[in-house]
């Protein structure tokens, strides 16, 4: 049974893409110029590691390129709240206090966040302004 760096290093010659590393890790330049690098966990997936790189192409590498317009991807959204959840914090300074985890799922993109603490401004993965309902 192949590894999943070995899956991965199969992957990328198909596609042309320049790799280096031998053995468990694999480094290579994603389509927007940042330094990729990938190893193996026990779980038979792959952790991902990114090395340095601009803040446009950390957006771009996470984000993806959008080929939407500006009115599109500065567009809103609403968060709808999916789930609550009480958990019991073990930090140390805030150790037994009692805090509620909401789940949120954007309107605009279906993708799912949590926050404890407030809420966003704007959705982690489209960059939709959040708005109220």
């Amino acid at each position: 049974m192949k590894s999943s760096t070995e899956v991965l290093r199969r992957l990328l010659d198909e596609l042309g893409v320049e790799h280096e590393g031998t053995g468990r890790s694999l480094r290579w330049r994603d389509r927007n110029g940042v330094m990729m690098q990938a190893f193996p966990l026990a779980d038979g997936e792959l952790g991902m590691d990114v090395w340095s790189c601009t803040p446009e192409q950390a957006i771009a590498a996470t984000l993806g390129s959008c080929n939407c317009s500006d009115s599109e991807r500065t567009g809103a959204c609403t968060a709808d709240e999916t789930d609550t959840w009480e958990c019991v914090c073990d930090q140390i300074g805030r150790y037994g206090k009692r805090v509620t985890i909401h789940v949120m799922e954007c309107s605009e993109c279906g993708h799912t966040y949590e926050h404890v603490n407030g809420s966003y401004e704007f959705c982690p993965r489209c960059g939709r302004k959040v708005v109220d309902a």
